[in-house]
Formats: structure tokens, sequence, C-alpha cells
């Protein structure tokens, strides 16, 4: 990957939000369901849906998991933390007055579940505050990390106009999917797959936005805190 990301203190740098992201996977017990019943209960009405996972005594974890902690290189030497965000979508204002005071348009953020590709959410933001690079981190199992980074080979909107795909390749590739919600007037399905649907949802994504964007994944041990380029 060019720009940016030449160099090697940059990608030490990034690589260390890996180590102390939060993740879903450092608790013992996660609210979990199979895919085909998640594509049923997204097809019916929510008080259906709560009405199942009671009966079944499934209690949803607090929404509050999802939050994603976001930081902004900074001078391209040092991170700044920004804060702590939920719902995908960074508050434009926040991230452009990071940007002018950064001098830089490089953000990185963690999930909180093992998906270390952006969101098309994700991808909005890079596009309407004009990230030249948008990287993800997260914990794919208590040992391994994958840091991605993506920057549009012309412009964020190719990207933007190919995400579905990508979408639809995590849709198709995830077995089971983590139940997160109030339970009682909201619930929501949020993929959570293994390992090897990570690195299968990978390759997939490189291969429908290869044309449109340079990648950067980075796979990093958590107990060494050793990294290689995959």
């Amino acid at each position: 990957m060019t720009g940016l990301l030449n160099s090697e203190n940059l990608i030490e740098l990034l690589v260390s939000t890996t180590i102390d992201a939060p993740s879903i996977l450092d608790l013992e017990h996660l609210p979990v369901i199979d895919s085909s019943t998640a594509m049923k209960l997204t097809n019916v009405y929510m008080d259906e849906a709560i009405d199942y996972l009671n009966n079944i005594g499934l209690s949803p974890l607090p929404q509050e998991i999802l939050e994603e902690v976001m930081y902004a290189v900074c001078n391209e030497s040092s991170l700044v933390f920004i804060g702590r965000f939920l719902g995908g979508l960074i508050p434009s204002k926040i991230a452009l007055s990071y940007k002018t005071s950064c001098k830089s348009d490089l953000f990185i953020h963690t999930h909180p579940v093992p998906m270390p590709i952006p969101s098309f959410e994700d991808i909005i933001s890079a596009e309407q505050i004009g990230y030249s690079v948008e990287c993800v981190a997260s914990k794919v199992s208590r040992s391994q990390a994958i840091l991605t980074c993506i920057k549009p080979r012309r412009d964020w909107n190719d990207v933007v106009n190919v995400y579905d795909k990508v979408a639809n390749i995590v849709i198709n590739t995830t077995n089971k999917y983590v139940v997160v919600g109030d339970g009682r007037d909201n619930i929501m399905f949020i993929p959570l797959p293994t390992v090897l649907e990570v690195q299968r949802m990978l390759t997939a994504a490189k291969n429908v936005l290869r044309p449109y964007a340079e990648f950067m994944l980075i796979n990093v041990n958590l107990h060494t805190n050793i990294f290689d380029f995959m």
C-alpha cells in the first residue's frame, strides 16, 4: 500500500490498537443463534422475535457492547484517542476537527465483534469526511487480531457503489450470530464469524474490491504482539 502507510512506524502505531481493543470474545458466555434462525427472526415482528428468544431462555447482550473505539493518527507519528461511538457512523464534526488539528486524514477504529473489515457505514463515513485510508482493527480470537486498511484507487464513491457485494459476502459466510439489544423493544443479530470464516470473508472482499481499492491486511499474535502481513 502506498502513501501514508509507507512508514513502518505508522504501521506499528496502527497495530498497537489491536492489543487492547475491546472484544465480545473476552466474555465467557455469548447469546448465539445460527444463521438460519437469525434470518427467520429478521423477517418477523420485533415482539415475536423477542418472545422467541425469551422462550428459549436467551438473554441479549447490552447494546453498549458494540461501542467502537476510534483514534486519529496525528502528524503521522502518534495516535490520539477520539472516543467511543455506538452505531457505526462517526460524528463528522468530531472527525473533521481531528483531521485539521492532527494534519492527517487517517483514522482507525475497532470492531468489538470478530469482523476486521469496514462496515458499509464505515465506508460512508470515509467518503463523507474524506479519509485517505479506512482502517479497522478487530480480535478474531483470544490469541489473534487482524488489522485491515483500505485505500481507494481513485475515489471512495467507487468503493461505495460495490460495497453491497461485500455486505452479502458477510451474510453468506457467517454461520453464527450474537444477539444484542435490550430484550424488550429492540434486538439485533450481529455476525459472529469464526477465524476460518473471517479469512474466507477477507479473501472474497479483496476480490470484489481489487479494481477499486488497495488492501493492507496484518495478522497480530496477541500473545507475543508480533505481527506479519497477510
